[in-house]
């Protein structure tokens, strides 16, 4: 079972796919007076603004992104050499129903969809929506961080509503033709269920840095010690790094390893 919280979670990491495989929400609002222009030609690509708002198909809530280069619902768009990693959950609904996927890909990939379903195989087979398998769309962001060294970043993000209460979901992030490995996040008990659930509650891992001397790992060894546990999710209360404006760090954070344990894997 998948770790979700309030925060970055990592995602659960299943057999590699053997192949490779929509809903579109409603675009609400884009553009504050800060950051890049909406482009003047529509017919030119996706809509390019500094910060985006729209209700995803079926869920009940609206999603707005902060203020960054560059915002836009996902498009079938791919980069030389597609790369997806940093994927992880969390949720911004009720947690019986609902699931948000994030990750992380290569700057001009803008692919930003979700492929899920109950059953592995299926998913692993799928390259689109199919029998059993839905897709579900989302947007991206572009950001850079002045305070690092590493460039800028792309991310993707896709909510998923409407799923069954206590149910292992399957899913692959990506689009058509490039979908990540296979990865699964369970959905929590209905509301008044008594069945029973555990999680862990950490915070404060800083301290995870490029330049970190061995042994100064508090996210990895604390999220070794949940997995050892088996908890349902966890709760992250703040911290995670030294500066939060540095994404190196934040990349050192994601890629965690206590012995053989990688957080990426958990």
């Amino acid at each position: 079972m998948c770790l979700s919280g309030a925060g970055l979670v990592t995602a659960c990491d299943n057999p590699p796919p053997t192949t490779d495989a929509g809903m579109s929400g409603t675009d609400t609002g884009t553009t504050p007076d800060v950051g890049m222009p909406v482009d003047a030609n529509a017919d030119a690509g996706p809509m390019r603004t500094p910060t985006l708002a729209y209700t995803p198909e079926g869920c009940s809530y609206e999603v707005r992104t902060p203020t960054v280069i560059d915002a836009q619902r996902g498009s079938d768009v791919f980069g030389a050499s597609p790369t997806f990693d940093h994927v992880h959950v969390s949720w911004s609904g009720p947690t019986d129903t609902t699931t948000a996927i994030l990750w992380r890909s290569d700057a001009d990939t803008l692919a930003s969809s979700v492929l899920i379903g109950t059953d592995q195989a299926a998913v692993m087979a799928a390259d689109g929506a199919t029998t059993g398998v839905t897709r579900h769309d989302g947007h991206t962001i572009f950001y850079s961080s002045a305070a690092s060294g590493a460039g800028a970043e792309r991310l993707h993000e896709v909510h998923v509503c409407g799923l069954t209460p206590n149910t292992t979901y399957y899913y692959r992030v990506g689009g058509p033709g490039h979908w990540s490995s296979t990865f699964d996040v369970a959905t929590g008990p209905s509301t008044g269920s008594t069945d029973a659930w555990s999680f862990g509650v950490t915070g404060d891992s800083r301290g995870a840095t490029a330049t970190a001397t061995p042994g100064d790992n508090a996210w990895a060894i604390s999220q070794h010690h949940l997995a050892d546990r088996a908890v349902d999710f966890e709760v992250f209360t703040g911290d995670g790094v030294f500066a939060g404006s540095n994404q190196d760090e934040w990349n050192v954070w994601f890629d965690g390893t206590d012995g053989t344990f990688a957080v990426q894997d958990f």
